[in-house]
């Protein structure tokens, strides 16, 4: 799962990159933000194949916080990429390196804890039980609540929310 998101990731920076207007640009984000969506499932996926059910809460939150911390600290780089060397650049080296990724684990994650599979007939009544669980949607309800403001934060107007109002520059 997760080496289809970061292939997804890829070819959607890699559209962004070429696109030639605004709604094929809007379409990369869309596969780029598709792709990178199910990276966190594939975490909670490996969270309850290698770990204790006890354990599950306290993992997952810990990949949840790293993942935001590296969100945060990564928009340094990413702003430097950017100011050298143009965002079309910067999207395509970000597009090839998710690609690269996705061929590493293609050819190199393979074990499992658990031989735990589903069939396809499998899939839907797994997804129900998901969804009728009561217990699923609130912290889904505030993933979703605090996580889309963060990445629209962060994403779209965040530097510049912060130069213009803080005084700060780039560096």
């Amino acid at each position: 799962m997760s080496t289809w998101g970061m292939v997804l990731a890829g070819v959607g920076a890699l559209a962004i990159a070429s696109a030639p207007s605004a709604p094929l640009l809007y379409a990369g984000r869309a596969l780029s933000g598709l792709g990178l969506s199910v990276l966190f499932v594939a975490v909670a996926r490996v969270v309850a194949d290698w770990f204790e059910p006890g354990e599950f809460s306290t993992l997952s939150g810990l990949s949840s916080g790293v993942s935001h911390v590296g969100a945060v600290v990564a928009t340094i780089p990413l702003a430097w990429a950017i100011e050298r060397f143009s965002w079309r650049p910067t999207a395509s080296f970000i597009g090839a390196m998710s690609l690269a990724m996705a061929a590493v684990s293609w050819w190199s994650v393979r074990d499992r804890a658990k031989a735990t599979r589903l069939t396809f007939h499998q899939l839907p009544p797994a997804i129900a039980s998901v969804v009728r669980n009561p217990h699923t949607w609130p912290p889904m309800l505030v993933f979703v609540g605090l996580y889309a403001p963060y990445l629209a934060f962060t994403g779209t107007w965040g530097i510049a929310y912060l130069m213009h109002v803080y005084d700060l520059t780039r560096e």
